[in-house]
This record gives C-alpha cells, sequence and structure tokens, in this order.
C-alpha cells in the first residue's frame, strides 16, 4: 500500500471514529453557503420586488415599443403577427368626465385583463371584450357607488356626443385612487378620440432572440401599411426597448432612492458572504486543530509534510464541495417555493431567478425607426 493510500486511510478512520466533527464541519458549510445563496436570492427578489412596485410595465414585457406621437393601432396588430411573439398588448388612458356630472369622471386604461401582461385581476363579473364595456376597481364601487350590470354615460372625443358604457367587472388594481376603469385597447383609444396608444408592450416565446425581435417590430412600425393614415403619427419615432431596461428608468424616475436602497442590501449581501467565509474557515481550523495530536504522530513515522497537507486540503474541499452544494440546494428550493407563497397570502412579491441574471439590461439597444 502506497504512503498516500496510507494517510487516507488513517484520516478516514479518524473521521469514522469521530463522525461529530465531520458533521459539525459539515454543517457549518451548510449554514454558510445557504446564507450566502438566500442572501443573494433575496436581494434579488427585492430589487425585482421594487422595480415592479415603482414601474406600470409588467415583468413579463420583453420588449416595449413607444413613440414620440404614441403607437399605432395598426402597430399593435403587426406585432401580434410577428414570428417570436407570445402576446402584445397596448396600453392608453384617458381622463373621461360623466355626461351626467362633469364634476366627477373615470380614468380609463386599456389592459388584457388576463395573461401575464395583465395588471389588474377580476375579482368579481368579467372583464371587458368589445366596445363599450368597462370594469372598475374595488374602491371605485364603493366611492361612487357602482356595480355591475350599471350604465355610464362618458364624454368621449366630442364632448357633445356622450358615449355609453356598461359596467361588466370589478377588478384589483395596483393603484387604485377610486375614479379608475379598465377596457380593451381599441375601445380605450376611441374614448380618446384617436387610435394612438402610448406604448405597445411585447412578450416573446422562449428562446426568441429579442434583437431580432425589435428590428422587426421596428420595420413592422414603419411599414406604409402601417403608418399611413389620417391619425397615423406614429412609425417615424417609433422606439423599440427591452422591458428590463423600461422598468429600470421607470423606478428611476418615480424614486430616486431606488439606487440608494440597492446600494443598502448590496451592503447587507457583502457582509453575509464574508461572515459566511469566516465561519466556515474558523470551523475547519478547529476541527484540523483537534487532529493536531494525529497528525503529530504521523509525521513521527514518517509521513510527509506535503502528503499531509495534499490529505487535508482534499479532505477539506470534499467535504466543502458536498456541504455547499446542500446548502445551495436547499436555500435554492426555500428561494423559489417562498414567493409564491407569499404572493398566494396577498403579498406582491416578485418571482427569484438565478444570481448573476440580469435584472435590468442598460446596454440594450434603442432601435429607431
Amino acid at each position: 500500500m502506497s504512503r498516500r493510500a496510507v494517510l487516507q486511510r488513517a484520516q478516514l478512520v479518524e473521521a469514522a471514529r469521530r463522525p461529530g466533527r465531520t458533521l459539525l464541519t459539515g454543517l457549518a458549510v451548510i449554514v454558510a453557503a445557504f446564507v450566502v445563496f438566500g442572501t443573494v436570492l433575496a436581494y434579488q427578489v427585492t430589487e425585482r420586488t421594487v422595480l415592479a412596485g415603482f414601474s406600470g410595465t409588467p415583468a413579463a414585457a420583453d420588449l416595449v415599443v413607444t413613440g414620440g406621437d404614441g403607437v399605432s393601432l395598426r402597430t399593435l396588430d403587426a406585432a401580434r403577427r410577428l414570428p417570436g411573439v407570445a402576446e402584445a398588448v397596448g396600453r392608453t388612458d384617458h381622463f373621461h368626465e360623466f355626461a351626467d356630472d362633469p364634476r366627477a369622471g373615470l380614468s380609463v386604461y386599456a389592459d388584457p385583463g388576463s395573461g401575464p401582461l395583465a395588471t389588474v385581476r377580476v375579482v368579481q363579473g368579467r372583464y371587458p371584450a368589445t366596445a363599450g364595456e368597462l370594469a372598475v376597481t374595488r374602491r371605485t364601487v364603493d366611492r361612487l357607488g357602482l356595480g355591475v350590470g350599471e350604465t355610464l354615460r362618458l364624454a368621449g372625443a366630442a364632448p357633445d356626443r356622450p358615449v355609453a358604457v356598461t359596467v361588466v367587472g370589478v377588478v384589483d388594481a395596483p393603484d387604485d385612487p377610486g375614479e379608475t376603469g379598465y377596457t380593451t385597447e381599441a375601445f380605450a383609444a376611441r374614448l380618446g378620440g384617436s387610435d394612438q396608444l402610448r406604448q405597445v408592450e411585447v412578450r416573446l416565446a422562449p428562446g426568441v432572440d429579442p434583437d431580432a425581435v425589435s428590428a422587426a417590430l421596428t420595420r413592422a412600425a414603419s411599414a406604409p401599411g402601417v403608418t399611413a393614415g389620417p391619425s397615423d403619427g406614429a412609425g417615424a419615432g417609433v422606439v423599440v426597448r427591452a422591458g428590463a431596461e423600461v422598468r429600470r428608468a421607470e423606478a428611476d424616475e418615480v424614486s430616486g432612492r431606488v439606487q440608494d436602497l440597492f446600494a443598502l442590501v448590496t451592503m447587507f449581501v457583502a457582509i453575509a458572504v464574508v461572515a459566511a467565509v469566516l465561519v466556515a474557515t474558523s470551523t475547519f481550523r478547529i476541527v484540523f486543530a483537534q487532529r493536531m495530536r494525529l497528525l503529530a504522530l504521523l509525521r513521527a513515522v514518517g509521513a510527509p509534510r506535503a502528503g499531509l497537507l495534499r490529505t487535508l486540503v482534499v479532505e477539506g474541499a470534499g467535504t466543502g464541495l458536498v456541504a455547499g452544494l446542500a446548502g445551495v440546494l436547499a436555500a435554492y428550493g426555500v428561494g423559489h417555493g417562498l414567493p409564491p407563497v407569499l404572493r398566494a397570502s396577498g403579498l406582491a412579491v416578485a418571482a427569484t431567478g438565478w444570481p448573476g441574471e440580469a435584472t435590468a439590461r442598460p446596454d440594450a439597444r434603442s432601435t429607431g425607426g
């Protein structure tokens, strides 16, 4: 038997005689890895949740199309027909006074009402599907005394020609001032007297190249059949940006403290990493110090210093790898399992990704036509 095999066998015998030491070392590494990886995941969830709370663009939007004069409904239709586009929705909003009471009114927003790009959730009735239908928020129902089935008359583009709308549903919305309604893109734009939308949001199919779809969107928005028309001013100023970039810009515009918050969380992540490294290192030092008698005995019978050192390194690396992987997997399970539970309980918590996955794309290219 070789000298190296003898040393490794002696170490294994010692570990078997005192399993508590090995378990102590492994537990310390598991805890350290769990804390580090869990803290990184918590940072990512915090960042995504803050951005989602400050921005109006859903997290599922991969690309956002805007224009100086708006984005036409024709551009929205063209986006929906592009290969690689799983879903495209338009956003616009206008305030409309009640025809019977100009002192009050509703801010009417366009929203799909369901799916990953929806910002509202139906809690009563159904979501509008055609022109003349409207869904209102809970607080709007309480504040204005509206109910499902009630008909309203809103001042549209022509003040002397009010538009009759029927409340078909009640929704939960992220922001509810008590005078808010939601409907389809086409009807919301029609109420505003134009076929222009504020922006178009696009969700891509899995595995699709965002740059390729971005270029196709720009060409589609600038096509003669899309931009031509008496009320179409969009096309030449169309800009396609990454959804993460838009959400970051919206968050920064709403709150200048976002970056300060992220810097504070980053500091806590760094502290957690340093603390975990110190705990793991101290544990290894204590365990190896307890083996000094065995190491001295092995040295006395001729074991080389380099061989002992190599054996300890192999043992420490193996223990660290196995225990560290166990800690990472535990943190990964908790990090990905906890947000759905919190969302089910009513808390608005973003989903977890992988550490290092970009939340925003500051280098994303804006494409102008």
